[in-house]
């Protein structure tokens, strides 16, 4: 009965903290101006770092954390920008570059990194386990995604507060 009632509590606490604001819609996505390049960067629910809120950082300036189940919207100058992230405002964990074109939109997902899904921390069983990539050792990566994928994986997720 006991494990019962932690697990029901720990799935409050998960679900508040996921919280964010209002339900996608595909409609809320606007065009970017010509100059632009818009960016929808989203975070499905997992139980991966289900308590850790990432900050998006756009050109190294912090631009919004990001709990699990949540989504932003921003945009950039067109052109070569740097997508990263990093944890507790310490250094950059995960980076992404790519020379964006004004006037279109493009997804990213921050997920768990294959490599390092349980690294340097306790995995779901509790034990520490210490599995890195190559070329990446964070907890998490940033990568792009087509429209139809992203739209699929956003429909059940809520806007983030962006709390920078």
């Amino acid at each position: 009965m006991k494990k019962i009632l932690s697990l029901c509590l720990f799935s409050i606490m998960l679900s508040a903290c996921a919280g964010g604001g209002a339900q996608f819609n595909e409609a809320s996505i606007k065009k970017p101006t010509k100059s632009k390049a818009q960016f929808v960067i989203y975070r499905t629910s997992t139980l991966m770092g289900a308590l850790e809120a990432p900050t998006v950082s756009i050109q190294d300036k912090p631009v919004c954390d990001l709990p699990t189940g949540t989504y932003f919207v921003t945009e950039a100058t067109q052109g070569k920008v740097k997508i990263s992230l990093s944890l507790y405002g310490g250094n950059v964990k995960s980076s992404l570059y790519g020379d964006y074109k004004g006037g279109r939109t493009y997804y990213i997902r921050l997920s768990p990194n294959s490599g390092t899904a349980i690294s340097g921390g306790f995995g779901v069983l509790g034990a520490v386990v210490n599995e890195a990539s190559q070329d990446d050792t964070s907890p998490y990566q940033l990568r792009n995604v087509d429209e139809n994928s992203a739209l699929s994986n956003l429909e059940p997720l809520k806007r983030s507060a962006c709390s920078i």
